[in-house]
């Protein structure tokens, strides 16, 4: 499968950035990591998320769908971006009916899921009971829900060298995979870098996902009125300077064990960085969703 990377590399002239390379390793059509038919979640996965851990989560969510249904007069319509196998919006569903069997009976329930695979697993789990989507459907009210969904989102890697900033791109020598350094040309991250004074150190790395500012604009699009909701793991622009994130935050996951080499073994394991938390809020706040 590493042949479909090296046809991308070979396409793009010789080499495709970050971003372009975790797409295809997460996401392509056939062989993608979240595309394939694969146990990923729980204890035969590669790694847990909340809603597999305890059902605590899902009851706090639910109260808290409640809370604003009641208090804030939201539409009564909950969806799930990124529903992965359904896990979590089981739980929910059996927790909204036992806090509020009205609310429960009066809302609509959306799940957003572009895996066929994933697809198929959630319908079977809630029992083909929420309608799943590809997409955000428009004109939607309500509360919109997402779970370590912008972590997974492909990411553009900078770097900062003798005073110069260079982005990470994957290119191949002798059919293996390896990174080269080009001098940053992307202007719309140069305008990110610019507007939200993103420290860069000497030697350090960072991610900006640029699909992340996409995604949000599109839900913001969609939505007519609503929360979005969002969980995820993240840093502060102040947290660069931690010599513990110098190489960054990117990582893989398999069989729960970490992985660092991420050019190993492409669509074998699980991508996810930490998202900018303040280019996520500065970005939130210029929507119309709270």
């Amino acid at each position: 499968m590493k042949q479909i990377i090296l046809d991308e590399i070979k396409k793009y002239g010789g080499k495709i950035s970050f971003a372009k390379y975790m797409e295809l390793c997460l996401y392509h059509e056939t062989f993608g990591y979240y595309t394939k038919e694969q146990e990923k979640i729980g204890k035969s996965g590669d790694y847990v998320t909340s809603s597999v851990l305890s059902s605590i989560f899902a009851e706090m969510i639910a109260e808290y769908y409640v809370y604003l249904v009641i208090e804030h007069h939201i539409q009564p319509a909950f969806c799930e971006i990124g529903a992965g196998n359904g896990a979590f919006f089981k739980e929910f569903k059996e927790w909204l009916k036992k806090i509020s069997e009205e609310i429960y009976e009066k809302s609509m329930f959306i799940a957003i899921e572009k895996s066929p695979h994933h697809q198929l697993q959630f319908k079977k789990a809630t029992q083909y009971s929420v309608q799943v989507k590809r997409e955000l459907p428009n004109k939607f009210s309500g509360m919109i829900f997402s779970n370590e969904w912008l972590d997974a989102l492909p990411v553009h890697v900078v770097t900062r060298k003798e005073g110069q900033l260079f982005e990470v791109f994957i290119t191949s020598q002798e059919e293996q995979l390896k990174e080269v350094l080009i001098p940053l040309e992307n202007q719309r991250i140069e305008k990110i870098i610019e507007n939200y004074q993103t420290p860069i150190l000497e030697g350090h790395r960072i991610e900006l996902s640029l699909k992340m500012l996409d995604e949000l604009y599109r839900v913001n699009l969609a939505v007519d009125h609503g929360i979005l909701m969002t969980i995820d793991y993240g840093y502060e622009h102040r947290d660069l300077y931690d010599s513990s994130l110098k190489d960054g935050s990117l990582r893989g996951y398999k069989n729960h064990q970490m992985i660092t080499n991420l050019l190993d073994e492409p669509f074998s394991h699980d991508i996810t960085s930490h998202i900018l938390i303040d280019l996520y809020k500065k970005k939130a706040r210029t929507f119309r969703v709270e």
